[in-house]
């Protein structure tokens, strides 16, 4: 059984998303075909052509993380991670 995301290793992403129907939907399914699991997003703070929203994601370890962040980048405008490892 492979291992599963877990809250040893979150990351907390900061993502600026184009401000166009349907982008948190495509950056969550990246997200989650990365097989990464999203444990909590915040607010959206709507910047003119942008919103920007906090996520948090479980991951498996820390490649994992990094593969996470790298696929999130491919679906925003801006992206700022932290890692919670």
């Amino acid at each position: 059984m492979p291992f599963l995301p877990t809250a040893a290793y979150s990351i907390h992403l900061e993502v600026a998303l184009d401000n166009i129907p349907n982008t948190l939907g495509r950056l969550a399914t990246a997200i989650g075909e990365a097989g990464a699991n999203i444990i909590s997003m915040g607010g959206f703070d709507v910047r003119g052509e942008l919103l920007v929203n906090d996520v948090v994601v479980n991951c498996r370890d820390e490649d994992h993380a990094a593969a996470v962040v790298a696929r999130s980048e491919e679906h925003t405008s801006e992206l700022q991670s932290r890692a919670y490892l």
